[in-house]
């Protein structure tokens, strides 16, 4: 679980990266606006990059989790591969879904990443 716990925090920092704080929370930008970004974005490299690298690192939490005979987070087909524009695509896809998420702080994108990978390819 410390595995675990420590690639979470990696996904946590990571997705920080580049955004800073803003110095007013009225400032901060809102999940929508940043997914209306993401969704426009199809030739920008380093922002899908970033999606891409907490993608990545929640398969490899899946791999520990396997690896250790634990439930995964999410099950993918094994021989799937997942590229940067898709997982970018499971985000907004999943925002769409569930447009109650827009209104919040757009830091929270990690995680509903991980919501729409949960949702895309259930466990059975």
């Amino acid at each position: 679980m410390i595995v675990l716990k420590t690639w979470i925090n990696v996904i946590v920092i990571s997705t920080q990266v580049g955004f800073g704080t803003p110095a007013k929370a009225e400032q901060s930008l809102k999940l929508g606006d940043f997914v209306d970004v993401v969704q426009k974005s199809k030739g920008d490299d380093k922002l899908r990059q970033m999606i891409f690298a907490a993608g990545e690192a929640y398969a490899w939490a899946n791999s520990e989790l396997a690896e250790r005979e634990d439930s995964p987070f999410y099950c993918q087909p094994k021989k799937l591969g997942i590229t940067r524009d898709q997982y970018a695509d499971i985000l907004v896809r999943y925002v769409s879904e569930n447009p109650t998420f827009r209104s919040n702080d757009f830091r929270v994108w990690h995680l509903l990443l991980l919501k729409g990978l949960e949702v895309t390819f259930p466990c059975k």
